[in-house]
C-alpha cells in the first residue's frame, strides 16, 4: 500500500467527485466523504475495501461509487 498523498499532492481531487443532488461531499485529510443528505450511519455495519492498480483506479472508483450511490450508502 502506498498513500495517495505520496504521489499526488491533490489526492482528494483524483477521487470520485461530487455525488450529486441529495448528497453531501466533504474533504477530510486524504479522503473525500460522500453521504446522502437524509441518511445516517447505523450503530454497526460493514466496511468494504476496494483496491486497484494505478492504471485502473479511476474505473474501479467510478463503479464502486455508482453502486454506493444507487443504494444510498455512505462511502469515501
Amino acid at each position: 500500500y502506498e498513500r495517495p498523498d505520496r504521489w499526488c499532492a491533490d489526492s482528494p481531487d483524483v477521487a470520485v467527485g461530487e455525488s450529486g443532488k441529495g448528497w453531501v461531499s466533504q474533504v477530510g485529510g486524504m479522503w473525500v466523504y460522500h453521504r446522502p443528505t437524509d441518511g445516517s450511519l447505523p450503530p454497526q455495519g460493514w466496511k468494504i475495501h476496494v483496491s486497484a492498480t494505478a492504471s485502473g483506479f479511476e474505473k474501479v472508483c467510478e463503479v464502486a461509487a455508482g453502486v454506493c450511490r444507487d443504494r444510498r450508502v455512505q462511502y469515501k
